[in-house]
Protein backbone atom coordinates (compact mmCIF):
# COMPACT_ATOMS: atom_id res chain seq x y z
CA UNK A 1 0.00 0.00 0.00
CA UNK A 2 1.67 3.16 -1.03
CA UNK A 3 1.31 6.34 1.51
CA UNK A 4 -0.74 7.84 -0.92
CA UNK A 5 -2.98 5.52 -0.80
CA UNK A 6 -3.33 5.13 3.13
CA UNK A 7 -3.31 8.95 3.51
CA UNK A 8 -6.55 8.84 1.28
CA UNK A 9 -8.18 5.54 3.07
CA UNK A 10 -7.55 7.35 6.37
CA UNK A 11 -9.20 10.69 5.30
CA UNK A 12 -12.09 8.74 4.57
CA UNK A 13 -12.32 7.34 7.29
CA UNK A 14 -12.31 10.36 9.04
CA UNK A 15 -15.25 11.75 6.69
CA UNK A 16 -16.89 8.95 7.27
CA UNK A 17 -17.27 9.29 11.67
CA UNK A 18 -17.74 12.82 11.45
CA UNK A 19 -20.63 12.09 9.64
CA UNK A 20 -21.81 9.89 11.93
CA UNK A 21 -21.32 11.79 14.60
CA UNK A 22 -22.75 15.16 12.91
CA UNK A 23 -25.79 16.54 15.14
CA UNK A 24 -25.09 14.08 18.10
CA UNK A 25 -23.81 15.37 21.44
CA UNK A 26 -20.83 13.54 22.85
CA UNK A 27 -22.77 11.90 25.96
CA UNK A 28 -19.38 10.94 27.90
CA UNK A 29 -19.31 14.59 28.57
CA UNK A 30 -22.92 15.25 30.16
CA UNK A 31 -22.61 19.01 29.02
CA UNK A 32 -24.96 20.97 31.49
CA UNK A 33 -26.79 23.51 29.82
CA UNK A 34 -24.40 26.84 31.14
CA UNK A 35 -21.44 24.76 30.05
CA UNK A 36 -22.09 23.67 27.05
CA UNK A 37 -23.36 27.54 25.95
CA UNK A 38 -20.11 28.72 27.33
CA UNK A 39 -17.73 26.63 25.86
CA UNK A 40 -19.15 27.07 22.43
CA UNK A 41 -19.18 31.22 22.92
CA UNK A 42 -15.40 30.71 23.94
CA UNK A 43 -14.56 28.52 20.83
CA UNK A 44 -16.23 31.33 18.42
CA UNK A 45 -14.53 34.07 19.76
CA UNK A 46 -10.38 33.45 20.62
CA UNK A 47 -9.79 36.52 23.09
CA UNK A 48 -12.89 35.43 25.38
CA UNK A 49 -11.52 31.84 25.08
CA UNK A 50 -8.33 33.62 26.28
CA UNK A 51 -9.70 35.15 29.22
CA UNK A 52 -12.01 32.77 29.91
CA UNK A 53 -8.93 29.69 30.85
CA UNK A 54 -6.52 32.45 32.29
CA UNK A 55 -9.52 32.85 35.04
CA UNK A 56 -10.05 29.39 34.77
CA UNK A 57 -6.06 28.67 35.68
CA UNK A 58 -5.95 31.04 38.31
CA UNK A 59 -9.22 30.44 40.37
CA UNK A 60 -7.89 27.83 42.51
CA UNK A 61 -5.53 30.41 44.07
CA UNK A 62 -8.64 33.20 44.80
CA UNK A 63 -8.67 33.89 48.43
CA UNK A 64 -12.17 35.20 49.06
CA UNK A 65 -15.22 36.32 47.56
CA UNK A 66 -14.00 39.70 46.28
CA UNK A 67 -10.65 38.41 44.91
CA UNK A 68 -12.67 36.37 42.42
CA UNK A 69 -14.95 39.44 41.57
CA UNK A 70 -11.86 41.50 41.23
CA UNK A 71 -10.42 38.70 38.82
CA UNK A 72 -13.83 38.93 36.91
CA UNK A 73 -13.81 42.43 36.12
CA UNK A 74 -10.14 42.79 35.14
CA UNK A 75 -10.37 39.43 33.02
CA UNK A 76 -14.08 40.27 31.86
CA UNK A 77 -14.83 43.71 31.95
CA UNK A 78 -15.49 45.59 28.78
CA UNK A 79 -15.56 42.63 26.74
CA UNK A 80 -18.57 41.04 24.89
CA UNK A 81 -19.16 38.16 27.30
CA UNK A 82 -22.23 35.35 27.79
CA UNK A 83 -25.29 37.20 29.06
CA UNK A 84 -24.76 34.60 32.47
CA UNK A 85 -21.74 35.80 33.11
CA UNK A 86 -22.48 39.74 32.20
CA UNK A 87 -24.55 39.53 35.21
CA UNK A 88 -22.02 38.30 37.31
CA UNK A 89 -19.64 41.09 36.12
CA UNK A 90 -21.93 43.95 36.69
CA UNK A 91 -23.76 42.48 40.14
CA UNK A 92 -20.62 43.16 41.58
CA UNK A 93 -20.76 46.97 40.62
CA UNK A 94 -23.05 47.86 44.04
CA UNK A 95 -25.62 45.49 45.11
CA UNK A 96 -25.69 44.15 48.64
CA UNK A 97 -23.82 40.66 48.88
CA UNK A 98 -23.26 41.46 45.18
CA UNK A 99 -19.57 40.06 45.78
CA UNK A 100 -20.60 37.15 47.32
CA UNK A 101 -23.82 35.78 44.63
CA UNK A 102 -21.02 37.36 41.66
CA UNK A 103 -18.10 34.66 43.27
CA UNK A 104 -20.84 31.54 43.92
CA UNK A 105 -21.97 32.24 40.42
CA UNK A 106 -18.88 31.60 39.40
CA UNK A 107 -17.35 28.93 41.82
CA UNK A 108 -20.13 26.83 40.66
CA UNK A 109 -20.16 26.97 36.61
CA UNK A 110 -16.30 26.69 37.32
CA UNK A 111 -16.70 23.39 38.84
CA UNK A 112 -19.53 22.18 36.87
CA UNK A 113 -16.96 22.64 33.47
CA UNK A 114 -13.53 21.31 35.00
CA UNK A 115 -15.89 18.10 36.02
CA UNK A 116 -16.53 17.46 32.07
CA UNK A 117 -13.00 17.21 31.89
CA UNK A 118 -11.37 16.28 35.28
CA UNK A 119 -12.33 12.36 36.00
CA UNK A 120 -10.01 12.59 39.45
CA UNK A 121 -8.05 14.54 42.09
CA UNK A 122 -5.51 11.63 42.16
CA UNK A 123 -4.77 8.46 40.10
CA UNK A 124 -6.97 6.34 42.44
CA UNK A 125 -10.18 8.29 42.63
CA UNK A 126 -10.08 8.35 38.80
CA UNK A 127 -9.98 5.07 38.36
CA UNK A 128 -13.83 4.15 39.13
CA UNK A 129 -14.63 6.69 36.76
CA UNK A 130 -12.40 5.03 33.98
CA UNK A 131 -13.50 2.23 34.57
CA UNK A 132 -17.56 3.33 34.26
CA UNK A 133 -16.34 4.81 30.80
CA UNK A 134 -14.75 1.34 30.09
CA UNK A 135 -18.18 -0.22 30.64
CA UNK A 136 -20.14 2.11 28.99
CA UNK A 137 -17.81 1.33 25.57
CA UNK A 138 -15.38 4.17 25.91
CA UNK A 139 -11.36 3.73 25.64
CA UNK A 140 -9.46 6.52 27.30
CA UNK A 141 -6.26 8.28 27.23
CA UNK A 142 -5.35 9.90 30.65
CA UNK A 143 -2.88 12.96 31.31
CA UNK A 144 -2.20 14.93 34.26
CA UNK A 145 -2.72 18.79 34.78
CA UNK A 146 0.18 21.29 35.93
CA UNK A 147 2.54 19.99 32.99
CA UNK A 148 4.39 23.42 32.79
CA UNK A 149 7.93 22.60 34.38
CA UNK A 150 10.71 24.99 34.76
CA UNK A 151 13.02 23.30 37.03
CA UNK A 152 14.35 19.96 37.76
CA UNK A 153 12.78 19.53 40.87
CA UNK A 154 9.52 19.77 39.12
CA UNK A 155 9.92 17.50 36.23
CA UNK A 156 11.30 14.89 38.72
CA UNK A 157 7.60 15.40 40.63
CA UNK A 158 5.60 15.50 37.63
CA UNK A 159 7.79 12.02 36.63
CA UNK A 160 6.88 10.40 39.79
CA UNK A 161 3.10 11.42 39.06
CA UNK A 162 3.38 9.78 35.42
CA UNK A 163 4.78 6.43 37.46
CA UNK A 164 2.11 6.75 40.01
CA UNK A 165 -0.79 6.92 37.47
CA UNK A 166 0.50 4.33 35.13
CA UNK A 167 1.31 2.17 37.88
CA UNK A 168 -2.53 2.23 39.24
CA UNK A 169 -4.13 1.99 36.02
CA UNK A 170 -1.54 -1.48 35.38
CA UNK A 171 -2.78 -2.55 38.84
CA UNK A 172 -6.14 -2.33 38.06
CA UNK A 173 -7.39 -2.16 34.31
CA UNK A 174 -6.97 -5.78 33.82
CA UNK A 175 -9.72 -6.25 36.45
CA UNK A 176 -12.54 -4.74 33.88
CA UNK A 177 -14.97 -6.59 31.94
CA UNK A 178 -13.60 -7.91 28.66
CA UNK A 179 -14.39 -5.71 25.45
CA UNK A 180 -14.31 -7.34 22.10
CA UNK A 181 -14.44 -3.86 20.95
CA UNK A 182 -11.99 -1.89 22.99
CA UNK A 183 -9.84 -4.73 23.73
CA UNK A 184 -9.01 -5.14 20.01
CA UNK A 185 -8.34 -3.18 16.70
CA UNK A 186 -7.87 -4.54 13.41
CA UNK A 187 -4.27 -5.73 13.99
CA UNK A 188 -4.70 -7.42 17.61
CA UNK A 189 -4.53 -6.49 20.89
CA UNK A 190 -4.49 -3.07 22.34
CA UNK A 191 -3.47 -1.83 25.71
CA UNK A 192 -6.17 -0.49 28.49
CA UNK A 193 -3.73 1.44 29.68
CA UNK A 194 -2.93 4.89 28.31
CA UNK A 195 -1.43 8.13 29.55
CA UNK A 196 -0.38 11.46 27.34
CA UNK A 197 2.45 12.81 28.88
CA UNK A 198 4.18 15.73 26.99
CA UNK A 199 7.90 15.32 26.87
CA UNK A 200 8.48 19.02 27.63
CA UNK A 201 7.07 18.39 30.87
CA UNK A 202 9.67 15.91 32.03
CA UNK A 203 12.84 18.15 31.18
Amino acid sequence: MTESHLETQVQDLAKQIAMLGSGENASVYRMSWWSERMLNFAMARPAFKTELFRFVDVFPAMTDNADVVRHLQQYFQGNKVPRALRLGVDLADGLPLADRVAADVARRNIERMAKQFVIGASPIDAIANLRALWESGSAFTVDLLGEKTVTRAEADRYAGRVDDLVRTLVDNAPGWVDNATLDRDDTGPVHRANVSIKPTALS
